[in-house]
């Protein structure tokens, strides 16, 4: 089954005028996102397509209706109706300037919201931005005990709708999780960033009226002149900006496609609390575990079994320490790659901006932390990240910062096999 090209590719542009510059409003692009649910401001479009979804789970946008042919629609009909928990594809275009500022995860979450935050699987399907016989699959699991690391890879660019089957079905096999309902990445890291800059920004400030005020004072004309030089420049690269966060998921996603699932890049708090630590390691323990009862005789048993050893010790001690857990949840996950790989190797490290991400990106990108002279292995999303990445804090102090088997290792980058280190260092032979 394949997709039908698209009947017209939708084109826009900005243009800015310098004699007017003052009257501007933000750029097309800068869409004004929420930092709480629906996340968007504008919900027109959102409550249409909750209106359809309540009727229908498979929603096709009319400007979309040409892309998927009887029988697809069947296919995938059937498929959504064998489901444990509610499952909603929505095909819809996704443009820069459209509510969510082209973000896919936002608008599932805004739909969501839209419906009673009824919770559910949602997957957009979307063609916009890419070759007409291609499109992009993303997708968000709210409030349902689904395990997102369980589902099919989706990053790529597809040319049919196979894929698309194939991941309703991933879906209905994928493992029960904790239910949680995540805040969409572009909203936490606008938010997150902005209150970081507007701190750094008001610590650098002086008082008003202080030794800095006059000379300040007499050199604002010439700054405000290049600040408007500046605003018509990007004027025109507003449309752009609003979809640089699609780009940068294709890119790190592209990164990991040859990781396995188990340790590819993935959200995390960056500074969570002890009861999620305590819930995402006993979650990787049961994954890993359901791992080796299916992976007798595979070449990376020993070493899976090794890591569930580990991990599991870490986890049954009398209240560890939050880097412990962060530890025992990376071994879990290495214990997993083990098993995925062909050799029997476990994938070594961990992003060391925040281990829970995921392992250091194939590309070999790395980045600098605070108080390290030398650049850090970092997973795909820090590495694609347009600031500097965020960095884990445990107990109040970032991660890396705590001397430790961990951090010495880089959360085994360097050195042996981690898990038989921390059976070592536990006293397990």
């Amino acid at each position: 089954m394949r997709l039908l090209p698209a009947a017209a590719r939708a084109t826009t542009c900005a243009t800015a005028c310098a004699a007017v510059l003052l009257a501007l409003p933000a750029p097309a692009a800068a869409v004004e996102l929420l930092p709480e649910p629906p996340y968007v401001r504008d919900t027109e479009r959102v409550e249409r397509i909750a209106a359809g979804l309540r009727e229908d789970p498979l929603f096709v946008d009319p400007s979309a209706t040409g892309l998927l042919g009887q029988g697809e629609v069947a296919a995938i009909g059937r498929a959504l109706a064998d489901q444990s928990v509610p499952v909603r594809v929505l095909v819809v275009p996704s443009f820069p300037y459209d509510e969510s500022g082209g973000d896919s995860e936002v608008l599932m979450h805004a739909v969501n919201h839209a419906m009673g935050g009824e919770g559910g699987v949602y997957v957009t399907v979307n063609t916009i931005g890419l070759p007409e016989d291609r499109y992009l699959l993303d997708t968000a699991v709210i409030d349902v005990p689904v395990d997102p690391h369980d589902l099919v890879s989706h990053s790529e660019e597809h040319e049919d709708v196979d894929r698309l089957l194939t991941l309703l079905d991933s879906v209905r096999t994928a493992a029960p999780a904790p239910t949680s309902s995540p805040t969409p990445s572009a909203v936490e890291w606008e938010f997150e960033d902005r209150a970081e800059e507007e701190e750094e920004e008001a610590s650098l400030l002086p008082h008003p009226f202080s030794g800095d005020f006059w000379p300040g004072l007499l050199i604002i004309g010439p700054a405000v002149g290049a600040m408007l030089y500046g605003t018509a420049l990007l004027a025109g690269m507003g449309l752009r900006s609003a979809s640089a966060e699609a780009g940068r998921r294709r890119v790190y996603r592209a990164w990991d496609r040859d990781l396995p699932k188990a340790v590819r890049a993935r959200r995390a708090p960056y500074a969570p609390s002890a009861r999620w630590l305590g819930q995402t390691l006993n979650a990787e323990l049961r994954r890993l575990s359901h791992d080796l009862k299916a992976g007798s005789g595979h070449p990376g048993r020993d070493a899976a079994a090794r890591s569930f050893d580990a991990a599991s010790l870490i986890a049954s001690s009398d209240a560890p320490p939050a880097q412990d857990l962060v530890g025992a949840i990376v071994v879990a996950r290495q214990g997993r790659s083990a098993l995925a790989s062909d050799n029997g190797a476990p994938v070594r490290g961990a992003c060391m901006a925040n281990p829970l991400h995921g392992a250091p990106t194939t590309a070999g990108k790395q980045a600098r932390l605070p108080g390290r002279a030398s650049f850090e292995p970092v997973c795909g999303l820090c590495a694609t990240r347009p600031k500097p990445p965020r960095v884990l804090r445990l107990d109040g102090g970032q991660h890396h910062r705590n001397a430790s088997l961990w951090t010495g290792s880089r959360y085994g980058y360097t050195g042996s096999d981690l898990a038989r280190r921390v059976l070592e260092e536990l006293d397990v032979h």
